[in-house]
């Protein structure tokens, strides 16, 4: 699963993973199953249940205000013209390919703080400390062989997001 995963980082992952040549290349693998351009279909409870799994998966803690930010998704699911064509249709799905559903999920919830704010740790919060906020202290880089207290765990975003795609993609291939 790991490997899938990072099979399926966003391209400016790679980018910048091959900009900075740590990163072989290898001809023989081909494109990845997340460019393959595949089609699947998509409902409003695969979006809503993968983001309410990922946020407590990723979460140290339930995030703060994580009712409100799974009622803010739903409520944008049920307005968007997406779905709201598909259930006139009487289909109740919408059809992506990977890298549509990414940009889409990315579009539907970016902008909700409550999911930004899971990008927060405890101890900032504690703080006062915004998200944009310009005093918010550099991220340092660790790695599985490090601890991290719980309070200073943060959520990463686009991990959280690759993973509701990834995992969607996952269950509609099964």
């Amino acid at each position: 699963m790991l490997l899938l995963l990072q099979e399926c980082r966003s391209e400016h992952y790679w980018k910048q993973k091959r900009k900075n040549n740590k990163m072989e290349i290898n001809e023989e693998i081909g494109e990845s199953r997340c460019d393959s351009g595949e089609k699947m279909l998509v409902s409003k409870k695969d979006v809503l249940g993968q983001c309410a799994h990922w946020a407590v998966v990723l979460s140290p803690f339930i995030p703060d205000d994580f009712e409100i930010m799974l009622s803010k998704i739903r409520q944008r699911l049920e307005d968007h013209p997406d779905f709201i064509l598909a259930e006139k249709e009487n289909l109740g799905f919408v059809e992506f390919d990977y890298r549509e559903l990414e940009k889409w999920i990315h579009a539907l919830i970016d902008d909700i703080p409550e999911f930004r704010n899971m990008n927060l740790s405890k101890a900032e919060k504690e703080k006062g400390i915004l998200v944009d906020d310009e005093n918010r202290p550099p991220f340092v880089a660790h790695s599985s062989h490090w601890t991290v207290a719980e309070d200073h765990e943060i959520v990463d975003l686009d991990a959280f997001v690759m993973n509701v795609c990834r995992s969607i993609a996952v269950e509609r291939e099964s």
